[in-house]
């Protein structure tokens, strides 16, 4: 048989059970408040983990807009570069015509050729006098190449050529102008002899040659 505490004793025991009771209830509540943040904590990183995958889509869409914005770019840029070039070819074509139309053409600048030559060629000798209206005689001698390119004759096309030669040393000597490059006296001195050189043709000097 048990002997019964004495009071002291059972009033130590009510004590402390009493102790751990409001413990244990300290305990239960702290436990319940953990829960209830826990399930916030929860929710919000279930919210902020729908955020984030709604973010990443995101980041994934935008990737592949920057992407395409970047080949769009590109392209817009290769086409703009070839838009300009283009305008900028064509304006300074443009003023390349208008430069070559100041110069004298092949057939304008024949007389002066001819007389120095003429001049040249028969001065001091005596009665060896070719004279001839220079700018009448460059007439007959467009006529003549006019007349024979209607029909096929090497000879023809070959004096022909000239004009063409002549034609090009004018654009290149203007568009070293335009670009403000270097012209040697000698590209203009090429012109020089291609007109002589084209009046010394046997088609055309016996046009002018009256000796």
């Amino acid at each position: 048989m048990r002997t019964p505490l004495p009071e002291a004793k059972v009033k130590e025991h009510q004590e402390k059970s009493q102790k751990l009771k409001e413990r244990h209830a300290e305990l239960v509540e702290k436990e319940k408040e953990g829960r209830a943040r826990l399930n916030v904590l929860n929710e919000e990183l279930q919210e902020a983990e729908k955020v984030i995958a709604k973010n990443q889509r995101e980041i994934h869409q935008l990737s592949l807009t920057f992407s395409s914005i970047a080949k769009e770019s590109q392209l817009n840029l290769q086409q703009r570069t070839h838009h300009e070039k283009e305008l900028s070819e064509d304006k300074f074509e443009k003023e390349l015509l208008a430069e070559i139309k100041k110069q004298p053409t092949f057939y304008e600048s024949l007389p002066t050729v001819l007389e120095k030559t003429n001049e040249e060629l028969t001065s001091g000798l005596n009665g060896l006098e070719n004279k001839f209206d220079a700018e009448e005689m460059v007439k007959k001698i467009e006529h003549h190449l006019d007349v024979g390119s209607r029909g096929y004759s090497a000879d023809v096309y070959s004096c022909l050529e000239y004009i063409n030669r002549y034609n090009q040393i004018i654009r290149e000597v203007c568009r070293k102008k335009l670009t403000k490059e270097k012209i040697t006296m000698r590209e203009l001195q090429n012109k020089n002899a291609l007109l002589l050189e084209f009046i010394m043709l046997p088609r055309i000097e016996q046009i002018w040659n009256n000796l």
